[in-house]
């Protein structure tokens, strides 16, 4: 790739994690709005769910692209992605 697509993509990317971090916190806000009104039951469900989407997102990462590809799209290594996954996985479900 030349360095034109590189910053290409990157303001693409840039663009796109700006909407996703709204997204998120958005989220997050409903989360933190409904738990309370939830039985335990319910939020124990939603906990389960949780924990069960941080295990799908870490053996996707386990699946490491090609290096090219890896460092074209800026992706980490497993090694850092298992790192960020298990830094996430402890804030977000020590809530």
């Amino acid at each position: 790739m030349t360095t034109t697509e590189h910053d290409v993509f990157r303001e693409v990317i840039g663009h796109i994690t700006e909407e996703e971090i709204g997204h998120g916190a958005l989220s997050w806000s409903i989360h933190e709005w409904i738990m309370p009104q939830l039985t335990e039951a319910q939020q124990a469900h939603v906990l389960q769910a949780q924990a069960k989407a941080f295990d799908t997102l870490e053996e996707n990462f386990k699946l490491e692209e090609h290096p090219e590809v890896r460092i074209a799209l800026g992706l980490p290594n497993q090694t850092e992605a298992s790192a960020l996954i298990h830094s996430f996985r402890e804030q977000v479900l020590s809530v």
